[in-house]
């Protein structure tokens, strides 16, 4: 299936549009598109391509002599989140597969994630801006009919499900490449019968210099080094030795199907698919609505501040990603935080960390955004600015939800930075950064 393969970033999907094989270079670059542009990666994809210290030639090869041209739609400048796309990548073109900007395709791709020696995925950064970059351009592929699937590691599931997605995109969490390459259905191991895309580019080339081909000697050392490279991926994967030696003339789908079976074997955690239920809003996350109040027209903010006037309350909106901003050149006397819960998660638990300046309550917090009690409705409590005002305020907002009661301790260690959501598989949290200039 011609499938398009995206590379996450806080900037936008990258799509890979090509991968060559060239024969007469040392070693393997990315290139913007299809310009003489190199981009700055390109030491780091070679370092993951080239055997030993890669994995490409290990898992791919053998290949001819030479090194890839990898052309990605946009740069990316840093960073190793785009291991696990291109990995990907390669198994797919490696079987004519992968598709360009301009092949017919049947789904799209998007990947983040890093691949280690062993292929198990690791932790990246900034999935929640990743996703929020890549929402609008995967909704246009559904509505063009396209599937869509979004792979990222393990570590970041409770990132991936907190994220809001368009619905109709298939999310998953995974341990390994290879939970990847079984979900889309690509073998690990070439197949007969198709072609060898990037060897063959690569045999054609060197035809087309010398005239003959060397096709007879160089399907043996294929069959051999396949053989090796699969006995030595499950080997490295499941722990198993095979005590025999395979010629090139013993039957290749028998020893296939054993590494395969061995490395499915020592899989034991398989690939987690997030729900729509756990990955869209409200299920999964709660909401927080925050709003400046101003005075009315003839007021103050006294009068606000005492209840003799109610003001007049504007809902702010992101000036980006978990950011907010008072609206400009107007006095802002007081915030409005509104809570609504989850479906799922009905415990709310709402903390305040003054960044730059304070602010005075006018009540004190509801107990039921203190986390010990459920609640199913909407809560909104407000705070005042002082009368003598700061140039500028900075707050921090922490906005956790759960299924469970929301302990004092966790509070106390919002309040003085030492939480993380990750340590408590109950919780969600949102954290927005409020900048208010009166």
């Amino acid at each position: 299936m011609k499938t398009r393969i995206y590379i996450g970033t806080a900037s936008g999907p990258v799509q890979v549009q090509r991968i060559w094989r060239e024969a007469g270079i040392a070693e393997s670059m990315v290139c913007l598109k299809r310009t003489t542009e190199t981009l700055p990666i390109g030491t780091a994809y070679n370092a993951f391509v080239k055997s030993p210290s890669g994995v490409i030639e290990r898992i791919f090869g053998p290949f001819e002599e030479g090194g890839f041209r990898l052309e990605l739609s946009d740069r990316i400048n840093q960073g190793t989140s785009w291991q696990l796309a291109i990995f990907i990548a390669h198994a797919l073109a490696r079987d004519g597969q992968l598709a360009g900007p301009e092949d017919d395709y049947q789904r799209a791709v998007w990947l983040t994630g890093q691949v280690d020696h062993d292929l198990k995925t690791g932790a990246v950064d900034q999935i929640p801006e990743k996703i929020y970059a890549a929402a609008p351009p995967l909704k246009a592929l559904i509505n063009e009919g396209k599937a869509v699937l979004i792979f990222a590691p393990e570590q970041n599931s409770r990132a991936l499900a907190s994220a809001s997605l368009p619905s109709g995109i298939d999310v998953h969490a995974v341990t390994s490449a290879i939970d990847v390459l079984q979900t889309l259905e690509i073998p690990l191991e070439s197949q007969s019968s198709r072609p060898k895309l990037m060897q063959r580019q690569t045999r054609d080339y060197h035809n087309l210099r010398t005239g003959h081909s060397n096709e007879p000697h160089r399907a043996k050392r294929t069959l051999i080094g396949t053989v090796f490279l699969l006995l030595a991926s499950g080997a490295i994967t499941a722990g198993f030795i095979v005590p025999s030696i395979f010629s090139a003339n013993e039957p290749l789908p028998e020893i296939v199907n054993t590494i395969k079976e061995k490395v499915t074997r020592a899989e034991t955690k398989q690939t987690q698919v997030l729900s729509t239920a756990e990955k869209l809003p409200p299920v999964a996350l709660p909401q927080l609505t925050i709003s400046e109040i101003r005075a009315a027209p003839g007021g103050g903010c006294p009068a606000v501040h005492f209840g003799a006037s109610a003001g007049v309350a504007s809902e702010l909106t992101e000036t980006s990603i978990g950011e907010y901003a008072s609206s400009p050149g107007v006095e802002t006397c007081a915030l409005a935080f509104t809570v609504t819960p989850t479906m799922k998660r009905t415990y709310m638990a709402l903390a305040i960390e003054p960044i730059l300046g304070r602010y005075v309550e006018n009540e004190p917090i509801p107990i039921s955004l203190m986390g010990g009690k459920s609640i199913t409705a909407p809560i909104t409590w407000r705070i005042n600015l002082p009368l003598v005002k700061n140039s500028k305020y900075v707050f921090k907002l922490h906005l956790l939800s759960a299924q469970n009661p929301i302990t004092a301790d966790i509070l106390k260690s919002v309040k003085t930075e030492n939480f993380s959501a990750d340590d408590d598989a109950n919780l969600l949290s949102v954290i927005a950064l409020l900048t208010v200039v009166p």
